[in-house]
């Protein structure tokens, strides 16, 4: 008797399988060699029509799915095009990846790749670092950069005739001739330049300083102190220079910086990094130079703050301040500008601070107009939100954001008491506060004894956040774990390694 089933594969019923054979077939008869052909020929027939089966109703869902329109698709490709910009990173800097916008976008349907490709503002940034050769010297190498050559052919052209921003991390490697080549094709096109190369090829690219027309950002890095004077001459439309990271400068150019700028009419940004060993404050002679459009000065390393002397801008309305800034020389500076500055980063990192109560308030004091306070390397978190408790410091905060390498361990046993006191005595103004520690080396984010809301501060911050504060709690500890309140915080887009 036969045995009917369904098939696991198709799931149609069908008759057993194939008949049993013993593996030396000369020891059946040929009847029965014939009849267990038969058989087996009369499943292959009805297996293909099962198949023919499947492939109509297979054929028939097609059809039915290829008939719905989804809402999204309904949109038109303006909006489309609009909502596919809202995906790029927020600071505009765009590291290509298969997992984020725009490259993403292309990957979900025929439809949104067609938009996304005719979208010029999503081609028009571009930040990559070509692969490393790592058996190779990394100061005399020539980058393996073919993937970058392909990349900057296809994807800027896509941005037609877009303002580009173009960042190239080489690092202490060089760029190819070809690469290089490419760069000239674009230039005209090019508003913002980012540039991190082998020291000797920035005068190797002098002709393409030519050719930038559009250029109103440009920061390198490792640049040879010649070639600054001849660059600024060539950009007059500048408006944001960054100099970082300057091994090669001549100890005299930050203080020719100033009169550098002075022919720059449209600068409103300057940033620039010195080493150490190569001033000499008791030789400046020059006097300050005007920098009446200026808005923004970010100064890197303690020795970059010496050029406060030789600079007056009474428009500055951000300053970046590093360590080793001495009060003496800022307060001269803000006497001497009489400007209003208005977002401040500032390092709080001399061990002998946190001791000095008066020393943390007279530095609070010089800035009366600020409403965005970062403060970086704090080595005394405690006294400075006791100084901002009050309100009477920086009546204007909306928003604060402290870095701290201590341990929060070390926080005082009132730290509930002083952070909601701040926040309550500022209950108009200040919307965001941040509190980022690193813990040194050994110690354990999830360590008992770690200073952490406690729940008096934890119920008052719930509510603030109710009515709109951002605030964080982060402690990092170098073997990766780390304490973070809220735990559902939502970082924001991180901005490249450079600059």
């Amino acid at each position: 008797m036969s045995v009917r089933g369904n098939c696991e594969n198709c799931d149609h019923e069908g008759r057993e399988g194939p008949p049993k054979l013993p593996r030396n077939l000369n020891h059946i008869s040929i009847a029965a060699r014939r009849a267990a052909l038969a058989k087996i020929r009369l499943q292959i027939s009805r297996h293909e029509k099962s198949i023919e089966a499947l492939e109509e109703k297979a054929n028939e869902l097609e059809e039915n799915l290829a008939l719905v329109v989804y809402p999204v698709l309904t949109l038109p490709p303006e909006i489309t095009s609009k909502i596919f910009l809202q995906c790029l990173p927020t600071h505009g800097r765009v590291e290509p990846s298969p997992s984020r916008a725009p490259l993403l976008l292309t990957q979900v349907c025929h439809h949104w790749r067609q938009v996304a490709h005719s979208t010029c503002g999503l081609w028009s940034s571009l930040y990559i670092s070509p692969t490393f050769q790592i058996d190779a010297a990394p100061w005399a190498v020539v980058a393996r950069d073919d993937s970058a050559c392909a990349l900057l052919q296809t994807w800027f052209p896509r941005a037609k005739a877009s303002p580009l921003s173009l960042g190239l991390d080489f690092g202490t490697r060089k760029m190819s001739p070809r690469l290089i080549d490419i760069l000239f094709s674009f230039a005209s096109q090019i508003e913002r330049l980012d540039l991190h190369l082998e020291a000797g090829q920035f005068q190797e690219l002098r002709p393409l300083r030519i050719a930038f027309p559009r250029l109103h950002h440009f920061a390198t890095q490792n640049y040879n102190e010649p070639d600054v004077p001849d660059f600024l001459e060539r950009v007059p439309s500048l408006r944001e220079l960054r100099l970082l990271d300057s091994h090669d400068i001549d100890r005299d150019f930050p203080f020719q910086a100033p009169s550098h700028i002075e022919g720059l009419p449209l600068l409103t940004n300057l940033c620039f990094e010195l080493e150490d060993q190569y001033i000499q404050l008791e030789s400046v002679t020059l006097p300050p130079t005007v920098c009446p459009n200026l808005r923004s000065l970010r100064l890197v390393s303690g020795v970059a703050v010496s050029g406060l002397c030789l600079m007056t801008c009474p428009g500055l309305q951000e300053l970046t301040l590093p360590h080793l800034s001495t009060l003496e020389d800022v307060e001269q500076f803000l006497t001497r500008s009489s400007c209003a500055v208005e977002r401040l980063t500032i390092s709080f990192d001399d061990p002998d601070m946190a001791d000095e109560e008066d020393m943390v308030g007279d530095w609070l004091e010089l800035f009366p107009h600020v409403s965005v306070l970062i403060v970086k390397q704090c080595e005394a978190v405690d006294l400075l939100l006791h100084h901002l408790k009050s309100g009477e410091l920086m009546p204007r905060l909306t928003e604060i954001a402290v870095q701290s390498s201590i341990s929060p361990r070390m926080l005082g046993k009132n730290h509930d008491n002083t952070l909601i006191a701040l926040l309550e005595n500022r209950p108009d103004e200040l919307r965001k506060l941040h509190l980022n520690f690193t813990l040194p080396s050994g110690d354990s984010a999830h360590e008992s004894g770690v200073w952490y809301p406690g729940r008096f501060a934890t119920t008052a911050l719930e509510e603030m956040m109710d009515d709109g504060l951002d605030f964080l709690f982060y402690a990092a500890a170098y073997t990766g774990r780390a304490l973070l309140w809220p735990s559902d915080y939502i970082f924001p887009d991180p901005l490249p390694s450079f600059p």
